[in-house]
């Protein structure tokens, strides 16, 4: 098998992570326009669903994107179809990715999480509602609401959950 190809089944990997029990468990999500982010390793692979290959169960990679860590769930902008939230433990990017599902461009969210220590990570992560730019990130102690087209650092909303 190709390496940018995926067959379709669970990888050992990801296995391992659904078996542990631990944190966000959304390890694909898909736009409206048929494009699939599949996370493997440190990885973000996009695939067109209409590149389902029946016969053989794979399906060719339109991009491979290598990540600085280790992902845990992949979140689609369903009012921006080019715009995918990739959140890891305790780090977050926004990829742009074009209509054939290349990517563009990476936008580092600073989260501030080495602030808190270890003991923090994100528990999730969400497009707010009508917004193609604003996202909203959670962990055990806060959720906080970044407005991405002013900026990536400062939070527009910081709400306290304890």
């Amino acid at each position: 098998m190709k390496s940018e190809s995926f067959k379709l089944g669970m990888t050992r990997v990801l296995k391992q992570f659904v078996r542990s029990n631990q944190g966000l468990r959304q390890c694909a999500s898909s736009n409206r326009s048929g494009i699939i982010c599949l996370l493997e390793e440190d990885n973000a692979k996009f695939y067109k669903s209409s590149g389902f290959k029946k016969e053989t169960r794979q399906i060719i990679a339109i991009d491979t994107h290598k990540l600085q860590f280790m992902p845990v769930s992949a979140h689609f902008n369903q009012d921006c179809d080019n715009f995918v939230a990739i959140a890891g433990q305790t780090n977050l990017v926004v990829l742009t990715i074009d209509k054939e599902g290349k990517v563009k461009s990476e936008l580092q969210v600073n989260l501030m999480l080495e602030a808190y220590g270890d003991q923090l990570n994100i528990v999730g992560v969400n497009w707010v509602p009508g917004s193609q730019t604003s996202l909203a990130v959670a962990t055990h102690t806060f959720i906080r609401i970044y407005d991405l087209a002013k900026d990536n650092f400062s939070p527009r909303f910081n709400v306290s959950t304890f």
